[in-house]
């Protein structure tokens, strides 16, 4: 899994910093997901909770989770969604092999996301993380069951 979405309530901090590198991304990904949902505004007018003019006031991508995804999914909030949708705590529960890919200059996931140190329980993980697309740095989590036990 590439850029997984480990925690996404961290995630939604680190790209709500103004003025920061990760703020600018965010909201030029909310810009081109209003372009996108705009493109394809047929499909979504089926659905009447579904406010477009709402989503082109939407500044961010939390607007737009709050706007759309809880709409269409049915969650109460944004934080709703970020919980259920936070991968980390369905690790533990992995039975096939999954290596978990990673930029660690990665704008949402930022440095390493998973607390490596607390471990996340599971036999069949690996975490890889780039450091500056030059070094692969392997975590491989099956060293760390004995600490999570």
């Amino acid at each position: 899994m590439v850029s997984n979405p480990f925690c996404m309530h961290r995630s939604k901090v680190r790209v709500s910093k103004p003025w920061s590198a990760e703020w600018l991304y965010n909201i030029g990904l909310a810009h081109r997901i209003k372009q996108y949902i705009v493109e394809h505004n047929l499909a979504l007018s089926k659905h009447a909770e579904i406010d477009m003019k709402s989503i082109a006031e939407s500044k961010t991508i939390e607007h737009i989770d709050e706007r759309v995804v809880c709409k269409l999914f049915g969650y109460e909030t944004a934080e709703d969604y970020y919980t259920a949708a936070s991968s980390m705590q369905f690790i533990p529960q992995i039975q096939t092999p999954s290596l978990f890919l990673i930029a660690e200059d990665d704008p949402f996931l930022g440095h390493l996301p998973i607390q490596v140190s607390s471990c996340v329980c599971s036999m069949h993980a690996v975490l890889a993380a780039w450091n500056n697309m030059q070094t692969v740095i392997t975590y491989v989590v099956t060293q760390c069951v004995s600490a999570c036990s």
